[in-house]
């Protein structure tokens, strides 16, 4: 017979199952023409995206209704644009630039998408203005386009994907070589809140931190983020320079917030927030690191959670009060009515017979998910 002898409340727990919020004042923007067309025929990941959103009530609005002036942004404090979409190659030999021009023309909804100039003055205004901003996966190639920096991500791709065993992590702990001058430790910052992080180590010592984002399974690689190593004061600094990551700020007003697990320097900010300057009034966030998959396509992502709690942080912050609604805990009363466990590696296991550390999915008869990690011991 197995007890719970320890009980880990992580980073895994499924946020929309979890929490209550009332985002009357965020909204979503996208190309397709209604919320049913995006489910209809839209991008898996983006449409897992706006299925979420949609549970607490957030509302889809379309570039189109922009363009036509029956949408009006001055109702809403925060706008989010997710898009997450392969890229077929424009044609041999083609350049990072070749594929952000290529998808500029198809993906960002023709003559009443994202650059149509209506529709591009009013984000870019409601931005000035003090409106906020949640750029999502390829979404964040947009921010050139609102004016708020004048290069594309140097970082970019598009590929179909590959069924990939492993799980992608995030490190948000920046400066971690053996000669680094300063390390920058991000793990606390509000973004981060409620995600259970797991402290690694370099072969030279010095720690770092992570948390999950993806298990095994169906994997596309969207990366889409700045690194900027050529950027502050158009010096060619470099990723290992403090005064250039630094700078970023000054500069920018940039302060880079996550990155790949194995990058050890100032490389860049595939997670990152753009504060307030005297143009843009506004905040902006971009997630643009690969790892935030809303759909696996093959499979469910056992740390799905933590993408949803990131995404609900984010809104949460860019929301009128900056703080959203408080967390409520399913009451303990519900019923289970289905339990699934896994390995932390993702791998599904009937009846856990060793001792150690599981992740166990439970089902409520409502409906609703607790993901949590376990301690299971054996009496």
């Amino acid at each position: 017979m197995k007890k719970i002898t320890s009980l880990i409340l992580t980073s895994i727990l499924s946020v929309a199952a979890t929490q209550a919020a009332d985002f009357d004042k965020v909204v979503m923007v996208g190309s397709y023409a209604s919320y049913d067309e995006l489910l209809s025929t839209g991008d898996d990941d983006e449409r897992a995206a706006a299925e979420w959103f949609n549970e607490y009530g957030g509302k889809y609005i379309s570039t189109a209704e922009i363009a036509d002036g029956t949408a009006d942004l001055s109702n809403y404090q925060a706008i989010w644009i997710a898009i997450d979409r392969v890229v077929a190659q424009p044609f041999e030999q083609a350049t990072t630039a070749d594929y952000i021009a290529s998808f500029r023309n198809n993906c960002l909804g023709g003559e009443k998408g994202f650059l149509n100039e209506t529709v591009k003055t009013a984000i870019t205004d409601f931005y000035k203005n003090g409106g906020n901003l949640l750029l999502t996966n390829h979404a964040c190639i947009l921010l050139k386009d609102f004016g708020r920096i004048d290069r594309d991500p140097e970082n970019v791709t598009f590929a179909e994907g590959v069924d990939n065993q492993d799980i992608i992590d995030v490190n948000v702990v920046l400066g971690t070589w053996a000669d680094a001058p300063q390390t920058f430790d991000r793990s606390n910052d509000p973004l981060f809140d409620g995600i259970t992080m797991e402290t690694a180590q370099r072969p030279n010592g010095k720690e770092y931190k992570v948390f999950h984002m993806t298990g095994p399974g169906w994997k596309e690689d969207h990366n889409c983020f700045w690194h900027l190593d050529d950027a502050y004061d158009g010096d060619a600094t470099g990723n290992g320079d403090v005064n250039h990551y630094q700078g970023l700020y000054s500069q920018w007003q940039v302060t880079p917030l996550g990155m790949w697990p194995h990058i050890e320097d100032y490389y860049g900010g595939a997670i990152a927030r753009w504060d307030a300057n005297d143009t843009y009034q506004g905040k902006c966030i971009t997630i643009g690191i690969a790892c935030y998959e809303w759909n696996q396509n093959n499979t469910t992502n056992p740390y799905q959670g933590n993408i949803e709690r990131l995404t609900y942080n984010a809104l949460n912050e860019l929301s009128p009060d900056g703080t959203g609604a408080a967390v409520e805990t399913i009451e303990e009363a519900e019923e289970i009515v289905g339990t699934t466990y896994y390995t932390l590696q993702g791998i599904e296991i009937k009846d856990p017979s060793q001792n150690g550390l599981y992740i166990r999915k439970q089902t409520t008869k409502s409906g609703k998910t607790i993901v949590e990690k376990i301690m299971l011991d054996a009496e």
